[in-house]
């Protein structure tokens, strides 16, 4: 069985949903209570058994990079004894970093193609920077999920979630006989369908992809957006790999808007027993409807 130890992350979007924030950070820098969201997508492929990170990010990013390096050599110094600062060097420690700029946001398909050089003929993961899953459960979630299935039965894997039929136009959503079971071959894919959906099955951030994904984006161009799409290119791969489609556990959030990222906020604050109280206390007695 081969094994998985490459994951991309691809933080280079302009997130113009959360402007004006994001006109000055990164929002996969964006906090959930007291950690970067970037955090939390190391900590889930880190626990999948994946330790080299592949960041794809724009020129401006920079920080980004200095953060996950612990450039700031004197701040870490000074801190050095406190179990946040700890708990950073610690978890980072366990990862080789690779950081590659997109020259261009030109979608999602793109930036899987720049991580081409490093990536070879090894099959990889992705997670899509602005959205982190909260999983309730001891089980394995988000991409050591997929990871679980490929051990079974290598292929191609597709995070999904089953969503409202009107937001459906938000996503690429997938199509299979066999939809209604966990884990699902895909039989067709559509990015952003305006209307009628073949299902309600969305991806939502997380993939497994094997080297062969780099073929199918050399022939891809640009499509919804006028940006080379990962769903046109695995469209592609339907019918000559085997593609499939497995619906997540957990919270799946989007950081990346308004509303999600203070859903995202308020649901791992309630995992967290030294906020917990506090807010649940100040929802009921101070908080006005």
């Amino acid at each position: 069985m081969k094994k998985i130890n490459k994951v991309l992350i691809p933080i280079a979007g302009y997130g113009s949903r959360m402007f004006p924030e994001t006109l000055g950070v990164v929002k996969a820098m964006l906090p959930l209570v007291d950690k970067p969201v970037i955090l939390y997508l190391i900590e889930e492929a880190l626990l999948a058994g994946m330790n080299e990170i592949i960041i794809v990010m724009s020129k401006s990013q920079e920080s980004v990079k200095d953060y996950l390096t612990l450039k700031d050599e004197a701040l870490f110094t000074k801190f050095k004894d406190k179990a946040e600062v700890k708990y950073l060097k610690e978890l980072l420690a366990k990862v080789k970093f690779d950081f590659i700029i997109q020259t261009e946001q030109k979608g999602l398909g793109d930036a899987i193609n720049c991580g081409k050089e490093i990536i070879k003929d090894e099959d990889f993961g992705v997670i899509l920077g602005d959205n982190p899953i909260l999983a309730h459960s001891g089980e394995a979630f988000g991409i050591g999920q997929l990871y679980n299935e490929y051990q079974k039965n290598p292929g191609y894997y597709i995070g999904v979630k089953e969503v409202p039929m009107e937001d459906t136009k938000k996503y690429g959503i997938v199509s299979g006989k066999d939809y209604h079971l966990t884990s699902f071959e895909l039989d067709g894919m559509v990015e952003k369908p305006q209307n009628n959906p073949p299902t309600n099955c969305a991806a939502l951030g997380r993939y497994i992809l094997q080297s062969s994904i780099f073929d199918y984006l050399a022939k891809t161009e640009a499509g919804v957006g006028g940006e080379i799409q990962i769903t046109d290119a695995i469209k592609k791969a339907i019918g000559k790999e085997k593609v499939y489609g497995t619906k997540l556990i957990g919270n799946c959030h989007d950081t990346g808007s308004r509303n999600g990222f203070v859903i995202a906020n308020l649901d791992y604050a309630m995992e967290r027993n030294d906020v917990k109280d506090q807010l649940l206390s100040f929802i009921e007695n101070d908080y006005k409807l």
